[in-house]
């Protein structure tokens, strides 16, 4: 990010819209092992402002587009709206360099304690993700990622793709359509039940329709269901394996889970290709040793 560029670390997160990363400076965020952007060393740097943006949750009194944005887990980040050249390397070795609106984040708090993470990818469905914003560079608003699994080599990569040749098809690929409206920021598609072994546990267990809704978040590690599946899920694998089931699935009153409402975190995603195709509103499936990919 920015001219001359440096490195920037985030947490690539398909729940949210605001990119961001700490900017100097940065006295409520957290210690990191790297420095925060620094602006003022940045040729590109612009602040956005007051009038040019309708998202503004504050003015500053240098007429900043200020902003104040919350997450589920009361983690947050303040700051200020701000354009910024950004450069990634293509499949082919080539950079590619674009400008993006984003969050210059001088205080951030709650669940941001890794050393290594400044802030947010946001791979979310709304208008201001950085998916969204850099469609036409990559050919469309579509993206596709690959998860190692917890627990691989360090030193071997998850790989996320962009535009056209992001899109997953071919053998064994399963595709489901998005609920989502186009206008939100979560990716939701139905999930009619779970199998264990050649238990088939329907979403809800007394409900005319037994379908409920997921959302693909890659911002949260565990899964978590309504406690009614979840129940059912651990009595099953109880039943089917006789060892305690312990970090399969999680549950809390904290929880952002309803009875219609799951979320499939980023663990479960682990060593499958998952395809995201916004204009066509579809998520597609494929298992896959992402070591390898």
């Amino acid at each position: 990010m920015g001219t001359p560029p440096i490195d920037i670390y985030g947490i690539v997160d398909t729940g949210s819209d605001l990119t961001w990363t700490q900017c100097a400076p940065c006295d409520g965020c957290n210690q990191k092992s790297n420095p925060p952007f620094d602006p003022s060393k940045s040729s590109t740097y612009s602040d956005i402002s007051c009038e040019s943006n309708t998202t503004c949750d504050q003015c500053s009194p240098e007429n900043q587009c200020m902003y104040d944005y919350r997450y589920v887990d009361g983690s947050f980040t303040k700051g200020v709206y701000a354009k910024e050249s950004v450069t990634m390397t293509s499949t082919s070795g080539e950079n590619v360099s674009f400008d993006i609106i984003f969050g210059c984040s001088h205080n951030s708090g709650g669940d941001f304690n890794d050393p290594e993470i400044m802030g947010i990818v946001s791979l979310g469905l709304g208008g201001s993700s950085f998916v969204t914003q850099i469609a036409s560079v990559f050919g469309s608003r579509s993206f596709s990622h690959c998860f190692t699994t917890f627990g691989s080599d360090p030193n071997l990569s998850s790989k996320i793709s962009f535009g056209n040749d992001s899109k997953v098809s071919g053998v064994g690929v399963v595709s489901t359509p998005l609920i989502s409206r186009k206008d939100e920021s979560l990716y939701v598609v139905a999930l009619n039940g779970i199998s264990v072994g050649d238990k088939y546990l329907p979403f809800h267990s007394s409900s005319v329709s037994t379908t409920g809704k997921v959302v693909l978040d890659s911002g949260t590690p565990l899964m978590h269901f309504p406690q009614d599946l979840y129940d059912r899920l651990v009595a099953e694998v109880k039943k089917q394996i006789p060892l305690n089931p312990i970090y399969i699935v999680y549950v809390s009153e904290s929880s952002t889970t309803t009875g219609e409402f799951g979320i499939y975190g980023n663990l479960a995603q682990s060593n499958f290709l998952i395809g995201y195709d916004i204009e066509q509103m579809t998520i597609s499936f494929n298992p896959t040793d992402c070591t390898k990919y």
